[in-house]
This record gives C-alpha cells, structure tokens and sequence, in this order.
C-alpha cells in the first residue's frame, strides 16, 4: 500500500502524493514578503538564539562527558578507594570530574535559561509575527477557512533506487503539521503551499493500530510529558526520533490504487470528527510497511 503523503527526496515534482495535490499557491506575488520575513527571522535566530544554543550544547557535552569519566573511573578503582593507598592522582582526577560536572550542568542550566529568555524577548517576537502574517496571506490566498487548525500527519520520505522505494530517513515518517479540515464531504490538506484532497466516499477503511511507530518531529506546543498524550507513551525512540504507541491509518481507494495516510495516535479528536468511532477498526496486529 502506497502513503498518500510520500515524499521523494531527489525528485520533490514526481512525489506520489502530488497525484492528490488540487490546488498550488501562486508564490511570486508573495515572494518578497516571504523571503523578507525567513530572512529576518533567521537574523534574529542567529543574533539572540543561536549564540546561547550553542553553549546549551557545549556544557550538555561537557556535563556528560564529565560524569561519563567520572563512572569509568569509579568502576575501574572502586576496590582501591582507601584513603591511605589512594594514589594522590587518582584522588585528583575524582574531584576534578566531580566538579567539572557540577560546574557544566550548573552552566547549562543558566544558558538554558537564557536562551528561554531569549525566545520570549520582544525581538524573537516581532520576527515570528511577521512570519505569522505572511503565513495568514497564503492561508487566505488557498482558500483555507478561517479558524481551521494544523493537525500532525505522517509524511514518508523515500528516494527511489530501481522500481523500489527505501526510506530516506532513519524514523518510519517524518511529521509535519498541515492544516486540515472537511468540506463538502472531501477532506482537505494544506501547508500554505499545496493543496491535498481526496473525497470521503474514496475513503475504504480507518484503522487504528495499536503498535509502535517512530517518527522524526514534535510539532505540538505542550511538551510530550504533558498528561493529555500519557495514554500514547510518546517517548524518545533509540535512532534519537520519537515513538508513539499507536496510529490512525485511513485507506483511500483512487484509480484502482490503494494509498493510506497515517497520523499519530494522538490526532483522535480530527479523526473522531470525520468518522464514527463504531467505523475504526482496532488492530492490534502488526501492519507491514510495504510500499
């Protein structure tokens, strides 16, 4: 089954998703407004955020690596901690770790609440703004209703090798927020650029699969920690991505081909909206990624 929202890496124009693309904005009269707007944002970015970000990460590096050392050395001379044999150097290189360690998170710390400071000052403020009204511009310009939200959808990212698709990306998907709404009894999805849509009488099953899956990308507010996902298990996943427990995925029948289109467990609410819980079917078997 091929995903309705893949992405291929090398070739974006040959993407199959583009077989449900209805609409594309047309950027040229925008493109000054945009580009002025990313380029200011990054300025500021590289004035008031990127400095401190970098220090966040030195002293996180240097706070593990510090304790690192610190339990190396502990399990290779715990038998020889006796304060009258303790080779003087030894001694030394303990207290040094310890308080380097100290000293580093202690830093890290600050700088990470600097850079907090940072992104609430009014300059990191005026430049998202102006990001925010450029994005009302398109928004309007693609006919988006007004008030609709951005919902989190799996996209598969692949490069084609042969007639074989790999995925470009350690994750399963890559996430992205994509404003997302129904009418007319078709469902539409946007990211102010392209419009995708396929109708709901096209829709032939909604599934809910009840198994692990990794994805690359936090785009909610609240952080994962927040007890509205506890239910989903979001956590960090080995391949340093995000896993969640569980993920809707709606199969869309079009021109004879199947293509599902996947999002988290915890988009529930825009799915209820659009089906009936009694037609989601609860799998609980393991559903194979073909493509």
């Amino acid at each position: 089954m091929i995903d309705l929202f893949e992405i291929d890496v090398n070739n974006l124009e040959q993407s199959r998703y583009k077989r449900f693309v209805s609409k594309v904005i047309d950027n040229s009269k925008f493109q000054e407004k945009i580009e002025k707007a990313d380029k200011d944002f990054q300025e500021t970015v590289n004035k008031y955020i990127a400095p401190k970000q970098k220090k966040v990460n030195l002293f996180y590096y240097l706070s593990m690596i510090s304790i690192f050392l610190t339990l190396i050395f502990v399990l290779l001379f715990v038998q020889e901690l006796d304060k009258e044999q303790f080779p003087t150097l030894q001694l030394v290189l303990l207290i040094v770790s310890v308080i380097a360690a100290v000293v580093a998170s202690i830093l890290q710390y600050r700088f990470k609440k600097a850079l907090d400071k940072a992104m609430k000052s009014d300059e990191v403020k005026k430049a998202t703004e102006k990001n925010r009204e450029v994005e009302a511009l398109l928004v309007k310009e693609l006919g988006i209703p007004e008030g609709t939200t951005k919902v989190d959808v799996f996209v598969r990212q692949v490069y084609q090798k042969g007639e074989n698709y790999y995925n470009a990306i350690k994750q399963s998907y890559a996430n992205y927020a994509l404003y997302a709404y129904s009418k007319n009894e078709k469902v539409y999805f946007s990211d102010t650029y392209e419009v995708i849509e396929f109708k709901l009488s096209e829709v032939k099953a909604v599934r809910l699969f009840k198994q692990k899956i990794t994805f690359d990308h936090w785009n909610k507010k609240e952080h994962i920690r927040d007890p509205k996902f506890n239910e989903y298990g979001i956590r960090i996943s080995a391949r340093s991505g995000l896993l969640v427990n569980c993920f809707y995925q709606i199969e869309v029948e079009r021109n004879n081909v199947m293509y599902r289109l996947c999002l988290p467990g915890y988009e529930k609410e825009f799915v209820e909206s659009l089906f009936n819980k009694e037609e989601i079917i609860i799998e609980d078997k393991k559903n194979e990624n073909k493509q």
